[in-house]
């Protein structure tokens, strides 16, 4: 716990300074009305945020006050080509003492201003593939007593909504894709607006639907909802129609065929954007689950090349990378020839090897993809185990990195001619329908013998996070494990004996 909050003077020159250079202060008062937003919105803290000029892109500084007077700066350089950055070149930190003048005041805002140049008012970074599993941390409520949120039933994360937002805030996201399996949480949707409203960030009503091939498993794609009413239409139309199944990324009840006549329709009238979550799905060499991909999907027999291919093409972006698949050095099996020769000749053309690592392959997929069909392609944290910042014990600030949003990004760049600010969501989906926009998936990798992966500098857990990272993890085993034994008992006791051979993971 922080110490009393002392006000001293660098505080006061910190925001003036920020203010001028175009960082305008978050207002805490709205927030701090409810307790979820003080979850949001620490009382020792000072949220900076570009965006709420109503002009630019979103570019986000948090500053910590602490107890002896001092403020602790924290800020993500966004540079796309940084990929051999070192972690204090990405991640920046530094510390302003209580007596910090002017022109040391004025230094830190001038490096702030410099990296905050290196991404332009008319480039939007999108989080796009997220998930939760309960709204926020206990917090102590206006009555003095402790608030506990338990796990929400309709997604499957381990981490607080909150801790979601708050990174993606500081890894200065504009649009935030909330994409709870087969399922739209209006409350959820409205607390987010809300919280954008105030912090700079903007919410896309979205959801990750599960297109059963082989129920209670299929291919996962992403439903970008123009607004809040094109989830009650996929209430009614879709989400109405599975069965009651433990594991929110199962669905049984409508096939594939069903649900993208429906989403299709929906696309057609600009009031949704598709995207195709993890195309090559095998998340760990002892637990494959290549149905939840459309591409892999084809090495179980349930699809044929051709056929994922045409699918493919009707859809807005496809995901070229995926922190939450395996990282490690085996390759995929694929039995099927024809699959297996097109992936290595993928990877050849867009990586310059023929090895099937899964996210070497999923980036080289989504390339050709966009070069035969003009298909987007996005960087995907699928995230479900955010970590939240940790305070630096015995010091000033935040402990960083670890996160998967300093792995990759997503860049929508809308013509800097006419720009006058960022687009509301409709005009976001309508934008990226109508293909008026650049929009492209990055990733902080390099080029090994082997394969391409992500840096080390990117991708490492901080010594001080890796007790929470575990936990998490634990916790995340523990909920699929839960819903897989209840699901497959459901299953057998219903005479549903097929489904059970479908159940691996989600």
């Amino acid at each position: 716990m922080a110490g009393p909050i002392v006000r001293g003077r660098v505080e006061e020159r910190l925001i003036e300074a920020m203010k001028k250079a175009g960082f305008p202060l978050a207002n805490s008062a709205p927030l701090h009305e409810r307790p979820m937003g003080t979850a949001l919105y620490h009382e020792n803290e000072l949220i900076f945020n570009r965006a709420l000029d109503g002009k630019s892109s979103a570019f986000c500084v948090i500053a910590t006050k602490e107890a002896d007077g001092a403020v602790a700066v924290h800020w993500y350089n966004p540079e796309q080509d940084g990929s051999t950055l070192r972690k204090d070149e990405f991640l920046r930190k530094t510390l302003l003492p209580p007596a910090a003048g002017n022109e040391l005041v004025g230094a830190v805002v001038g490096k702030i201003s410099s990296d905050a140049a290196k991404k332009k008012p008319n480039q939007l970074f999108l989080d796009p593939h997220t998930h939760f599993g309960s709204l926020c941390s206990p917090v102590t409520g206006p009555d003095g007593k402790t608030i506990r949120w338990g796990n929400i039933k309709y997604d499957d994360g381990v981490s607080y909504l909150t801790d979601n937002l708050r990174k993606a805030m500081f890894y200065h996201i504009d649009y935030y894709a909330l994409t709870a399996h087969n399922s739209f949480s209006k409350n959820a949707f409205d607390f987010m607006s809300w919280a954008g409203h105030h912090l700079g960030f903007l919410p896309v009503p979205a959801v990750e639907l599960t297109a059963p091939l082989k129920e209670p498993n299929g291919p996962h794609f992403l439903v970008y909802m123009k607004n809040a009413n094109v989830g009650a239409y996929l209430e009614r139309s879709i989400f109405s129609r599975r069965e009651k199944l433990d594991m929110p990324s199962y669905f049984s009840g409508m096939d594939m065929k069903g649900m993208l006549d429906v989403l299709f329709s929906l696309q057609k009238a600009n009031l949704a954007a598709l995207g195709i979550a993890h195309p090559v799905n095998f998340n760990s060499p002892s637990l494959p689950i290549p149905v939840v991909g459309l591409y892999s999907a084809v090495d179980t027999g349930a699809i044929s090349l051709d056929e994922a291919h045409m699918i493919a093409q009707n859809f807005d972006t496809i995901a070229m990378w995926n922190p939450s698949l395996h990282g490690k050095a085996d390759e995929i099996r694929v039995q099927d020839e024809r699959l297996k020769s097109f992936l290595r000749e993928a990877s050849r053309k867009h990586v310059g090897n023929r090895r099937l690592w899964v996210n070497q392959t999923n980036y080289a997929l989504a390339k050709e993809l966009h070069e035969c069909f003009g298909i987007y392609t996005h960087f995907e944290t699928d995230e479900h185990k955010t970590l939240p910042f940790i305070r630096a014990p015995g010091g000033h600030g935040y402990i960083l990195g670890g996160d998967s949003l300093c792995m990759g990004m997503t860049v929508i760049e809308v013509p800097e001619a006419g720009f006058a600010g960022r687009p509301s969501v409709p005009e976001l989906i309508e934008l990226i329908r109508t293909r008026a926009v650049d929009m492209a998936g990055r990733v902080f990798a390099v080029a090994r013998p082997e394969a391409i992966t992500v840096h080390a500098e990117r991708a490492s857990i901080p010594e001080e996070l890796r007790r929470v990272a575990r936990k998490a993890e634990h916790a995340l085993t523990r909920r699929y494990a839960g819903m897989l034994v209840r699901d497959f008992f459901g299953m057998l006791f219903s005479g549903d004996v097929e489904e059970i051979g479908n159940m691996d993971g989600d």
